[in-house]
């Protein structure tokens, strides 16, 4: 799955790494694993919703998911930010097979 997103699993390591994180934004290794994840998502689109309705917003979380990770509500509804802070917490936590599709 790494090379379909044209990473490494260095890349993935280092994404893990708390500093990444600066002024409430993603920064480095994450943002750019995330960025790559969610343009095979959604087209990075957050307000996007699959056909079926099951999995939405930038990331494409399914509801159940999303409240894992401390959301509340309509992923696709959530803000922008918000949405890229849960990805990045699962990421953190799981790294890059919550997102099968992008294999």
């Amino acid at each position: 799955m790494l090379r379909a997103l044209g990473l490494r699993s260095a890349d993935l390591e280092q994404a893990g790494d708390t500093s990444d994180h600066r002024a409430g934004g993603l920064t480095g290794h994450t943002k750019a694993i995330l960025d790559k994840i969610a343009q095979c998502e959604s087209g990075a689109d957050p307000r996007a919703v699959s056909p079926d309705g099951r999995h939405r917003g930038k990331y494409q979380f399914d509801r159940g998911t999303w409240a894992a990770m401390g959301g509340s509500g309509d992923p696709a509804q959530a803000s922008e930010a918000e949405q890229d802070r849960r990805a990045a917490k699962l990421l953190r936590l799981r790294g890059i097979a919550p997102w099968p599709n992008c294999a």
